[in-house]
């Protein structure tokens, strides 16, 4: 960090040097400085796609939805062919509310044809497609999502949250047991195999 810094002493006008900050500052977990470092970054090369993407990440997780949903488009308008930025907008507009469905479909599906072997970009087509009751394909994206990363608890759950909806009670409760087994103290998780087995009659099941 201290040369990251040094770098930037020497020559304030560059732009690489606030996006390594940026990078070692969160390690850190300092996301006020990272932002403002990466936003330093920007102001200074407004074609630089790697800091408007890592911004993007960081509004995120700051809860600056509308800034981190500007920053990923920017990204991709620089940078079409990179697949983390569409997956970044996807996320970030899911957790803006899901004004436009269609919107993150589309970023979701795009990242998966871009990068087909990672599970979290189909976790997330599975649930952009949950957001526009597209039912089957949503169980399919979250099929998929757990064939390249079986041990997911987030992916099995999610898997599980899907199935019950449409009934398929055995498969969801198989999806459900095995991600409480992967984390025996996720509450929700109990609480929503709780809610299959109630709803299947098996009283002395869901209270045990």
């Amino acid at each position: 960090m201290a040369a990251d810094q040094r770098a930037i002493d020497v020559d304030p006008e560059r732009a690489v040097p606030y996006v390594n900050l940026g990078n070692s500052l969160i390690e850190l977990e300092r996301l006020d400085d990272v932002a403002a470092a990466l936003q330093m970054a920007v102001e200074l090369r407004d074609d630089f796609a790697l800091a408007w993407h890592n911004l993007g990440q960081v509004l995120r997780q700051q809860g600056k939805l509308d800034q981190a949903i500007a920053a990923s488009k920017k990204a991709i308008q620089l940078r079409p062919e990179r697949w983390l930025p569409y997956r970044d907008l996807a996320s970030s507009l899911l957790l803006a509310g899901g004004r436009n469905a269609a919107e993150i479909c589309s970023a979701a599906e795009r990242a998966v044809e871009l990068e087909p072997d990672d599970a979290m970009n189909h976790l997330v087509l599975g649930e952009a497609y949950r957001l526009a009751r597209r039912k089957q394909e949503a169980i399919a994206a979250f099929r998929k999502a757990r064939e390249l990363h079986p041990d997911s608890h987030v992916v099995l759950l999610s898997l599980g949250k899907m199935l019950m909806a449409e009934k398929r009670w055995d498969e969801a409760e198989e999806a459900l047991r095995k991600s409480i087994e992967l984390r025996p103290n996720s509450r929700y998780s109990r609480h929503k195999l709780g809610v299959l087995l109630y709803m299947n009659h098996r009283l002395e099941e869901a209270c045990s």
